[in-house]
């Protein structure tokens, strides 16, 4: 695929230095297990800084937006859940920056979590994606405090969080061999078990292929340790597009057609790999805007709500809910669709 001049990648640095001054979790004293929910306005109420996990010393805390005053919610109908991971370049941001779709995906009768995670560049790959992993493993294990429904969970992220949660769904039917890349859980892990199988994932201006950059680029040393020439093989692991496979969890991609920080092409690699082995897939174009706006465009906001009420709420996966390593199946997507707006 074309490569972003390291101009372009570098952009990402701005992000970082814009995101990280907000970002205070790590200042956050430990919560309580289940907080007293604050209503908000369109029937939704949000538990927050609850800790889903505890690494490196590091409290990992998360938001929970629910539907309240529903049906579904007074007759203890379990809800879909949707895992929230915020973007910032692997070094910064906080899970605030995805409320807006966390209510937004509530006000529909979808659980949505919010996560923080660990960041660059004190904890570099795979770091991230194991805290995505763990956020998983949380939601199944208190699914009964929210009644959230293990066979209906999806994922969305955007940028950074979007290349996380394309992670997640490229890796989901994969072998150990290439799963250990990308974890420092080992093979005897028993999260591995625990985590839920993933029915849906959006992954919104998410850089997907890194194979490709300068041998001796160092943009994104920060997050994966060094140069394309020093650790290929982190370059490669870390490529969501080097995982893609028929088995591979159906994703809505969207993405600014003027995005300098994260040229559209990034995820378009992985799109047009998850098509060729027909996995059912659709890709939305946000034309004429950059890589800020894009997420905040409702047009972003309203494909992604709209893809997860179909996937999680119209669908109805049965069965117990099937391991994220090993073998999966999926259901299917709609036909690919653009939105130029």
């Amino acid at each position: 695929m074309p490569l972003a001049p390291l101009n372009r990648l570098a952009r990402l640095g701005l992000i970082v230095a814009l995101v990280v001054v907000l970002d205070a979790s790590s200042s956050i004293a430990q919560p309580p297990s289940i907080p007293t929910a604050q209503r908000l306005q369109g029937n939704v109420e949000v538990f927050r800084n609850i800790c889903y996990s505890a690494a490196s010393d590091v409290q990992l805390l998360c938001d929970v937006y629910r539907p309240v005053a529903d049906t579904a919610i007074e007759t203890n109908t379990k809800l879909p859940g949707v895992l929230l991971v915020h973007g910032g370049g692997w070094a910064s941001g906080d899970k605030w920056a995805v409320a807006t779709y966390g209510k937004s995906l509530a006000e529909r009768g979808i659980v949505a979590v919010a996560i923080n995670y660990r960041h660059a560049p004190d904890y570099k790959f795979p770091t991230q994606v194991d805290d995505c992993r763990a956020a998983l493993v949380w939601m199944a294990d208190h699914a009964d405090d929210f009644q959230l429904d293990k066979n209906r969970i999806g994922m969305f992220g955007y940028s950074a969080g979007g290349h996380l949660s394309c992670m997640i769904g490229t890796l989901c039917d994969a072998q150990w061999q290439e799963i250990a890349a990308t974890t420092e859980w080992s093979e005897e892990d028993p999260r591995w078990q625990r985590i839920p199988a993933i029915c849906g994932i959006v992954g919104g201006g998410a850089p997907c292929e890194f194979r490709d950059m300068p041998i001796d680029n160092t943009a994104i040393a920060y997050f994966l340790g060094g140069s394309r020439r020093e650790i290929p093989q982190i370059y490669l692991a870390a490529s969501p597009a080097s995982h893609a496979s028929s088995g591979d969890v159906p994703t809505l991609f969207f993405h600014g057609t003027r995005d300098l920080i994260v040229p559209i092409a990034s995820s378009q690699v992985l799109y047009n790999a998850q098509k060729e082995a027909g996995v059912n897939s659709r890709f939305v174009s946000i034309d004429g805007l950059g890589h800020m706006l894009t997420f905040l465009h409702p047009t972003a906001i309203k494909e992604t709500v709209e893809f997860f009420v179909s996937e999680l709420l119209v669908k109805q996966p049965a069965g117990d809910s099937r391991e994220a390593v090993g073998p999966t199946t999926h259901p299917e997507i709609s036909p690919p669709q653009s939105a130029d707006e």
